[in-house]
């Protein structure tokens, strides 16, 4: 199925946070401790995702009416952050939100 692009809306930012820890503790677990990984997933569920912040370009990728990966990138093109769900890993979705970003921006 291929991703709905899209900025991130209020309703969002719970799943995309959860989205984001997912993404996080599948790239280290095992390489940082564990109390580093609960800490971290615990700070950013407090602190949430600033998708409103006017210097930065948000995208969504919604796959089956569920967040399933964002980007984040700067408005002179450079790519800040990307996570995808590892359930969606290998099925476009990374990319697909990088080229739409780039697009949007007129980056090529």
């Amino acid at each position: 199925m291929e991703p709905i692009l899209r900025r991130p809306i209020g309703r969002d930012t719970a799943p995309l946070v959860e989205l984001y820890a997912r993404a996080r503790r599948s790239c280290y677990e095992g390489h940082l401790p564990e109390a580093e990984l609960v800490e971290w997933s615990e700070g950013l569920r407090a602190e949430g995702l600033d998708h409103d912040r006017p210097d930065r370009l948000w995208t969504c990728a919604e796959v089956g009416g569920v967040p399933a990966g964002f980007a984040l990138v700067s408005f002179d093109g450079g790519l800040l952050q990307l996570q995808v769900d590892p359930p969606h890993r290998g099925a476009g979705v990374g990319p697909a939100e990088h080229d739409h970003r780039r697009m949007e921006l007129d980056l090529g």
